[in-house]
């Protein structure tokens, strides 16, 4: 059964700050699965909320310089999966369930026409055929590495990394 969620602050829409008043009502160690974010969170969700390894992350809105990224890239891409037929092309904000303690919303994936047994009717469960992340300045290291082996131990095919920051990106497995 949902724990009572608490109305947004602003009466219209849940902010980071609202997010993370939930997050902080449990304990630092407290060991989360889907269930349990679905249980807790409200379902529409603006805020990035993602779960590894049982732990919470909640995230703010990301920077006008990171759509913008997401956007050049959609572009790019979507004509050419259309055109050709060649799957699904998501983006964040929607959950990829790569098991029940590990939840991800990466900014853009990619599910091929083979791989469709994975598109849920609100998730995705199981592991994209590509996955892009635009890393945000707070998430660190640590955590992309995490992200990294995640996608590993899981199978996705293709992951690729761009960091804004550094006007870089890092193409790879």
């Amino acid at each position: 059964m949902k724990d009572k969620i608490p109305e947004p602050k602003n009466g219209i829409q849940y902010l980071y700050e609202d997010i993370k008043e939930i997050a902080e009502r449990f304990p630092t160690d407290y060991k989360w699965n889907y269930e349990e974010l679905c249980n807790h969170f409200p379902e529409d969700l603006l805020v990035k909320v993602e779960i590894i390894d049982n732990r919470l992350f909640v995230y703010p809105s990301p920077t006008l310089e990171h759509q913008d990224i997401l956007g050049n890239i959609l572009i790019k891409f979507h004509r050419f999966i259309k055109d050709d037929n060649l799957g699904q092309l998501l983006l964040a904000p929607l959950d990829v369930q790569l098991d029940q303690n590990n939840v991800v919303q990466p900014d853009i994936l990619f599910i091929t026409k083979a791989n469709r047994k994975i598109l849920g009717e609100a998730t995705i469960e199981g592991a994209p055929n590509l996955i892009i992340e635009i890393w945000l300045p707070m998430e660190s290291l640590e955590m992309r590495e995490a992200k990294r082996e995640l996608y590993q131990k899981n199978e996705v095919t293709e992951f690729w990394q761009i960091y804004p920051k550094k006007k870089s990106n890092y193409l790879g497995r």
